[in-house]
C-alpha cells in the first residue's frame, strides 16, 4: 500500500508537469503504522513544457540517483577539478522513473536492489551487467560484498520464489534493461497497475494537501481510502 502511494504520488507530480529529480531516503518519511508516506526536498525539481524536455537543476551524488546523472556529475566533478562550484544536471521524467523504482525496492525490502555490490558506480553496476542478470551473482565476482552473503542468500530465495511475479518482472527489467536504456524504465502507470493488481482493489485519492503550510518546502502527505491489506 505504501509502495502504491509512492508511486501515485509520482504519477500526479508527472501530470502536472514536475520532474523531482531528487528522491532518496532522506525525502522520504514513511508511517507504516498507518501506510502513509510524505515526500519532500522539491528545491531540486523542475516544471517541464513537454514530456521531451530536459532541463538542468542542481545535482548530488546519491544511492538512487539514475546512472546518466551520475555520469554527468562525475564528468563535471573532473572538469571542474577541485573547484566548489555547483553541479548542474540536465534531467527527465525517465531519471525519476529510475529513482522510483529504487524507493519502491526500498520500500518493500528497506535496501537497494544492488545493496550486494561493494560500489554503487557505474563502473560496478555496467562490470556486473555485463556477466549477470539480476539478481543474480557469482560470490567470486570482485565487486560483491562478502559482508553481505548470509543476506543475498536470503534476498535471492525470496526474490525468485516468494515475491509476485510481476513485480519480480518489474525489477528485473528496470535493473537489467533500463539501467543502461532509460526508455526501457518502467513507468509510474505501469508500476500502479501491477501493484494496484497484487492489491486487488483500485485506490482512489481523497486527498493531497500540504501538512504543514508555514514550511518553506512544503510536506506533502498522501491519503487514500484504506480498504485493503496494507502489505504494500
Amino acid at each position: 500500500l505504501i509502495s502504491y502511494r509512492f508511486v501515485s504520488a509520482f504519477e500526479l507530480f508527472r501530470d502536472c508537469s514536475y520532474i523531482h529529480a531528487d528522491i532518496k531516503p532522506d525525502a522520504l518519511f514513511i508511517d507504516s503504522v498507518n501506510s502513509l508516506c510524505a515526500i519532500i526536498d522539491y528545491d531540486s525539481g523542475v516544471v517541464v513544457l513537454n514530456p521531451t524536455d530536459r532541463p538542468t537543476t542542481l545535482g548530488t551524488e546519491q544511492d538512487w540517483l539514475a546512472p546518466e546523472l551520475f555520469d554527468q556529475i562525475s564528468l563535471a566533478k573532473q572538469q571542474q577539478l577541485n573547484t566548489n562550484k555547483p553541479i548542474t544536471v540536465s534531467v527527465d521524467l525517465f531519471a525519476d522513473m529510475w529513482s522510483v523504482a529504487i524507493g519502491i525496492h526500498y520500500i518493500l525490502f528497506t535496501f537497494h536492489p544492488l545493496f550486494f555490490l561493494t560500489e554503487l558506480t557505474t563502473r560496478s553496476t555496467n562490470q556486473y551487467l555485463d556477466n549477470y542478470k539480476f539478481p543474480n551473482i557469482a560470490k567470486q565476482f570482485p565487486f560483491f560484498e562478502e559482508e553481505y552473503e548470509e543476506t543475498y542468500d536470503d534476498y535471492h530465495n525470496y526474490f525468485n520464489n516468494g515475491l509476485p511475479i510481476v513485480l519480480k518482472d518489474k525489477f528485473a527489467a528496470t535493473i537489467n534493461s533500463g539501467y543502461r536504456e532509460r526508455t526501457n524504465r518502467v513507468s509510474f502507470t505501469q508500476w500502479r497497475l501491477v501493484i494496484e493488481s497484487i492489491l486487488n482493489k483500485k485506490v482512489k485519492i481523497l486527498s493531497f494537501f500540504p501538512t504543514h503550510p508555514s514550511c518553506e518546502r512544503p510536506i506533502f502527505e498522501y491519503h487514500a481510502n484504506r480498504l485493503w491489506n496494507p502489505m504494500y
